[in-house]
């Protein structure tokens, strides 16, 4: 057998907070590129007549060049054509609904049942670590994975609601791998499973590969990659509502825009000329009908309604119609010409964006200031990063806590929650099936831990916290850079479009209003 070297456990891959170090240069290319061999290693056992049978994280190993082998193959199903040599193990996480509640010793499996443990794994990596199983439970009671497996409960399917499921917060849609991934995931998990129709190896091989090729980068950051179809980076939206980093380091996205003179830049954005106020409006002015346009004397009609009221009807119903509707049309026409100048031919637009343009002035300013606070607030904070440092370390789905099992180490992985560092009181009582008596159990495994700790007030800041503040606030000085430098261009053909489209919608809104104007009188005089 080889010898298996420079390789790590895939769950140290999926999972964000240990991917960062162990897979430091991994983006989500890599990942989905990882997806797709571990359909390929499925794709190969099923080939020859077996099955993996004790589908789980701890028997795929992956390397850095995204290959991946399998071990603990001794538990493999076995089949020679005549007889199978069962797989009596398995890990409830990872297996499909139909069989839970059998017993595994005898149990012939197939590769339909694989299928199920393979997306489990495929959703793993696509989803930051999240099981597809560990959801909020909306009806009564407790609803922990195993029993929202065998009853089909998809935390993210279209039908979770109909299920009473909710996926955790700071978690992705399903939808954002795209419809075509989506699909696959809804009949791995859904109920017509059982009958052999789970997508088989190859099909995710095929769906994984189109994936990866959809994928673009993000301008934010350079690890960040997502579907070409989305309007935006669904990581930088995770990232800024956990705080948590998901792929590594933060990488400048570009070639570094070196020094820039801030004065010159911001007289030169001054210098732009504004394409002057707003003109006046014709509401804003006297109006007159147009020559040869009679109006009629709303009060000369008024005193003739008072004499013949109760003898005839003034207007027909059917004129009555006519103008009611003459009066809506013109009215719409206007308030949607009027509305058109305020969005392209109005100052306002311009001071707008001049303003926008100050406040990132303002914001690169005042950078290296802010910049040197957050390095003193790293030295400041040495005690609290050294012991979050510490705490890393003890992952909870390698301890034994009592009431901790498999099932609920998953869920706390599915709400953020994996080491000692992550657990506080508020955090694990907002997680569905987790009360007092387990919050406690939790808390006061992370007390044993962090009675351990020891400060060591001579040890620096790590340069690694250092150098995460240093990209990121270049990366931030560069995009804001890229914004003002732009100002001038802006600005300009921005003045240029506002002075066209006054030429263009005045005499839209003088026709507008007039016709308006005219069906009012009309209308007021019924």
């Amino acid at each position: 057998m080889p010898r298996i070297v420079g390789r790590r456990n895939v769950h140290e891959l999926y999972s964000p907070k240990s991917r960062v170090d162990v897979f430091p240069d991994a983006d989500f290319r890599f990942l989905t590129h990882v997806a797709a061999n571990i359909a390929r290693a499925f794709a190969g056992v099923h080939q020859y007549g077996h099955v993996v049978g004790d589908v789980n994280h701890g028997n795929l190993l992956v390397g850095a060049d995204g290959t991946v082998m399998l071990i603990d193959c001794d538990s493999f199903q076995i089949g020679t054509g005549t007889n199978a040599f069962t797989c009596d193990v398995g890990i409830p996480l990872f297996t499909a609904p139909e069989l839970h509640g059998s017993t595994f010793r005898g149990l012939v499996r197939t590769t339909n049942h694989d299928c199920f443990g393979l997306a489990v794994l495929l959703f793993h990596l696509l989803y930051m670590g999240r099981h597809p199983f560990a959801g909020r439970y909306t009806g009564h009671g407790e609803m922990q994975i195993e029993k929202a497996i065998s009853e089909y409960r998809f935390a993210y399917g279209p039908d979770r609601a109909a299920n009473s499921m909710e996926r955790p917060p700071n978690t992705i849609p399903l939808e954002t791998m795209g419809s075509s991934i989506a699909q696959l995931f809804i009949k791995a998990f859904g109920r017509t499973g059982v009958n052999g129709t789970r997508p088989d190896a190859k099909t995710w091989v095929e769906a994984l590969e189109k994936l990866k090729s959809s994928l673009r980068g993000c301008s934010w950051a350079s690890r960040h990659h997502y579907p070409r179809e989305l309007a935006a980076c669904p990581w930088c939206a995770v990232e800024v509502q956990t705080g948590a980093r998901l792929f590594g380091q933060r990488i400048t996205p570009g070639g570094r825009t070196g020094a820039v003179d801030l004065a010159t830049l911001w007289n030169a954005i001054l210098s732009i000329p504004d394409p002057g106020a707003d003109p006046a409006l014709p509401s804003e002015r006297p109006w007159h009908p147009p020559q040869g346009v009679e109006m009629p004397n709303v009060y000369k009609n008024f005193l003739l309604k008072v004499v013949t009221i109760g003898l005839w009807p003034m207007v027909s119903a059917e004129k009555r119609a006519s103008i009611e509707k003459e009066y809506s049309e013109t009215k719409m026409k206007w308030e949607n010409t009027l509305d058109q100048w305020k969005r392209k031919a109005s100052k306002e637009i311009f001071d707008k964006n001049l303003k926008a343009l100050e406040s990132i002035h303002v914001e690169l300013v005042e950078l290296p200031n802010e910049h040197r606070r957050q390095i003193a607030k790293l030295h400041a904070e040495r005690e609290i990063r050294q012991r979050q440092q510490y705490l890393d370390r003890f992952r909870i789905d390698r301890a034994k806590i009592r009431g901790i099992g498999e099932g609920r180490s998953a869920m706390l992985a599915s709400y953020g929650i994996e080491t000692a560092d992550d657990i506080q009181t508020v955090r694990i009582m907002r997680i569905p099936g987790f009360g007092e008596a387990l919050t406690a159990e939790l808390m006061q495994w992370r007390q044993g831990h962090e009675r351990n700790f020891r400060f060591n007030p001579h040890e620096p800041v790590h340069q690694r916290d250092i150098d995460v503040v240093n990209r990121e606030f270049e990366v931030r000085r560069q995009n804001l850079l890229l914004l003002l430098q732009r100002g001038p261009d802006v600005l300009r053909q921005l003045g240029q479009e506002i002075n066209e489209a006054r030429s263009r919608l005045m005499p839209m809104l003088e026709e507008a209003w007039t016709a308006f104007k005219i069906a009012k009188a009309h209308h007021e005089e019924l």
